[in-house]
């Protein structure tokens, strides 16, 4: 049965999922959770740090400023073109750090 649960009667609610107000009998709960499966969500594998880390550079502002860099470098800039690597490198590992601190 689908449809706006919160918006039908209890008692259609109950007869619905064949419970009732006080919920269910442990029999009754029992022989669910061995036909169902625990009522819970599937955990998923935290992601590893590289893949943060790899994460960080996926911007399209970030590609520009590796363009940039590329384009420096080959200019024969090669002390500024190293600056912009190592603040990009900078910046992702500071997000990192910092995505790393928010899912602890």
């Amino acid at each position: 049965m689908s449809g706006n649960w919160h918006e039908m009667p209890l008692e259609e609610v109950f007869s619905a999922l064949k419970s009732a107000e006080h919920g269910l009998r442990a029999e009754e709960a029992r022989e669910r959770l061995a036909r169902l499966g625990a009522n819970a969500l599937p955990e998923k594998n935290p992601e590893s740090v590289f893949h943060i880390f790899a994460r960080q550079f996926a911007s399209p502002l970030i590609y520009v400023l590796f363009a940039a860099a590329a384009v420096v470098i080959l200019m024969g800039q090669f002390a500024d073109g190293l600056i912009i690597f190592g603040v990009l490198v900078f910046n992702a590992l500071l997000g990192t750090v910092q995505e790393g601190r928010a899912r602890n």
